[in-house]
């Protein structure tokens, strides 16, 4: 049997450089993120949000609201309906739930530090 001889290609200097570049902002920002949501406890903080605000979807207006919507757009699709209608009351919402996340995360950096 003949034995090859297997060499390694080793690309050109730049090209090992903007590759080690694009590694290392990649990991470091994996890091960021981590290190963050580690120290504000902000899966936490998700948690509390969608508790104080879940209340903010009835049951029947929700329902009314998709089906006006249907009714309005009879080529829409029922899962069309449901994301116009969740994306509206968002947009409602939108003031005050960027007001609770500005409070929540100002009192978990006070923690943290």
């Amino acid at each position: 049997m003949k034995q090859i001889n297997w060499k390694k290609v080793i690309p050109p200097e730049e090209t090992l450089k903007d590759k080690a570049d694009e590694l290392f902002k990649s990991v470091l920002e994996v890091r960021v993120d981590e290190f963050i949501n580690e120290r504000l406890k902000l899966d936490d903080l998700k948690v509390e949000l969608l508790e104080e605000f879940s209340g903010e979807f009835d049951e029947q207006e929700f329902t009314d609201e998709v089906g006006d919507y249907l009714i309005e757009n009879e080529f829409k699709t029922w899962e069309d309906s449901i994301q116009v209608v969740v994306d509206e009351k968002l947009d409602d919402i939108q003031e005050a739930v960027e007001s609770r996340i500005t409070k929540l995360v100002m009192a978990a950096i006070k923690e943290a530090t």
